[in-house]
């Protein structure tokens, strides 16, 4: 959101000069497309959890996430805050469903980890590695 406004008061330090009138507010969304939500709610009904993976704010992605019906939207995790142990990334990653400030290279390193840490996983989860290997068209279902 943003509000354009005006006054004849002359700017003076940090603060907001006196007599500011509203001019303009522009109000500014993600474009999701038009199919996600039906997307989503497809592979939810399939038992595939989606992942958004986002390099934009992690309130802006989980914002676009609940938008479109994803599960654990309101709890978007911050790349810069996961941890650098691949055991703990993997838990977090097998937990969490929105995750925000990614990086190019993070999101390949991600990926790649939650595989590693399927692999890992007891037979009942390791169902899920080969799903996980289409995650592409998984996170495609959302724009942000």
């Amino acid at each position: 959101m943003l509000l354009l406004a005006q006054t004849d008061a002359p700017l003076d330090g940090d603060g907001l000069p006196v007599g500011l009138h509203s001019v303009a507010l522009v109000i500014l969304t993600e474009q999701v497309q038009v199919d996600a939500v039906d997307t989503i709610a497809y592979f939810l009904k399939q038992g595939v959890v989606p992942k958004v993976i986002s390099g934009d704010s992690p309130h802006t992605v989980g914002a676009v996430a609940a938008r479109v019906g994803m599960p654990d939207a309101d709890r978007p995790a911050d790349e810069r805050d996961l941890p650098d142990d691949l055991d703990a990334l993997g838990r977090i990653l097998d937990e969490r469903a929105v995750f925000g400030r990614v990086t190019p290279h993070q999101k390949q390193s991600v990926e790649a980890t939650r595989y590693r840490f399927l692999l890992r996983q007891p037979p009942r989860i390791q169902r899920d590695a080969s799903i996980h290997r289409h995650a592409r068209t998984e996170r495609l279902a959302v724009s942000t």
